[in-house]
């Protein structure tokens, strides 16, 4: 499946990671290029309030421990996760931006692959 991403949002992302001097890109923000190359782009006002996006307040299960979450996605700067705020640019973010509530994602963490 395709992620969906506001028009806002894919601006946005698009500056930030244009903005990022090259010796600090990592595999996260390789990924999100490749996420936004293939996401299906909508005017901000179409989009479902189920999609996550920036800003989005959450709840994330892990699969395997049924451990529940509660996490916001933000942009890099604003990220802290003792106030579970986590970045876009973070291998959780770019898994989860543009995805619906309910659906099942794989990311993979240093310590191994999660969903």
């Amino acid at each position: 499946m395709k992620p969906i991403i506001t028009v806002t949002d894919n601006n946005t992302l698009r500056s930030l990671l244009t903005a990022i001097p090259k010796h600090e890109k990592t595999k996260e923000t390789g990924q999100l290029v490749t996420e936004l190359e293939r996401a299906e782009v909508i005017p901000d006002e179409e989009i479902d309030d189920d999609v996550i996006r920036i800003n989005s307040y959450f709840e994330l299960e892990d699969v395997q421990t049924g451990q529940m979450i509660k996490l916001t996605l933000t942009l890099p700067r604003l990220a802290d996760f003792k106030q579970k705020k986590i970045s876009v640019l973070s291998p959780l973010g770019v898994a989860l931006i543009g995805f619906k509530q309910g659906m099942v994602i794989d990311w993979v963490l240093p310590g191994g692959l999660k969903k």
